[in-house]
């Protein structure tokens, strides 16, 4: 770090590295999703001012904004029928993971209208995320989520081996729909998340 002289550094806003760094140049710390509502606006909208480019952000914002609006238009009539999602990823061959509420994915769901359903029993301490185990997944069920949007990675050749937390989930007769995990996560920004609902709403109305 010394090597590169830098004028300005940006780290993750728990780093335990800060101190040493503000040593080297001013730091600027922020946390992408510690805020369930506002997500990464406010860290990408204070790295802006510190690039003094402000203008510039906000006219991004507002594109983002009128995008956005677009996509929860489409997807009003699908939310009015199944406002409750519970989102999960592959966390491990034993747990799946059950995403808070200030996960991006979540807020990116949060941002098209959708509420997130916990799965019953489970407390996600940071509102972050939580590993689960197939037991946990049994109790899902159509009186406290309408559908389960599994976060999963495919093989190198296109598919989506099943696994024994989807054996389960199939057990719950909860719809559930598949969803590639992008390289982004689990950080986002303007592209990213319109990027992510997009492709949200193409998998669930069908497209």
């Amino acid at each position: 770090m010394l090597s590169l002289k830098p004028d300005l550094i940006l780290v993750w806003g728990t780093s335990e590295a800060i101190e040493g760094l503000k040593k080297i140049a001013p730091v600027l710390a922020w946390e992408f999703n510690r805020d369930p509502v506002t997500g990464w606006r406010t860290a990408f909208l204070e790295t802006a001012r510190a690039l003094n480019q402000t203008q510039q952000a906000q006219k991004v914002l507002r594109d983002y904004d009128a995008q956005m609006r677009v996509w929860r238009g489409r997807l009003a009539p699908f939310v009015a029928k199944n406002p409750r999602v519970t989102s999960l990823f592959l966390y491990n061959e034993q747990f799946t993971g059950v995403f808070g509420p200030k996960f991006n994915y979540s807020i990116a769901l949060a941002r098209l209208g959708f509420r997130l359903a916990n799965v019953p029993g489970v407390e996600i301490k940071d509102g972050s995320y939580q590993p689960v185990s197939p037991e946990a997944l049994a109790t899902i069920s159509r009186s406290n989520t309408d559908f389960v949007l599994y976060i999963r990675a495919k093989t190198p050749d296109g598919r989506y081996p099943e696994l024994t937390s989807e054996r389960v989930l199939k057990t719950t007769q909860v719809p559930l729909y598949r969803y590639e995990l992008d390289l982004q996560e689990p950080q986002g920004g303007p592209i990213t998340d319109l990027r992510r609902a997009e492709k949200i709403a193409r998998l669930l109305l069908g497209r």
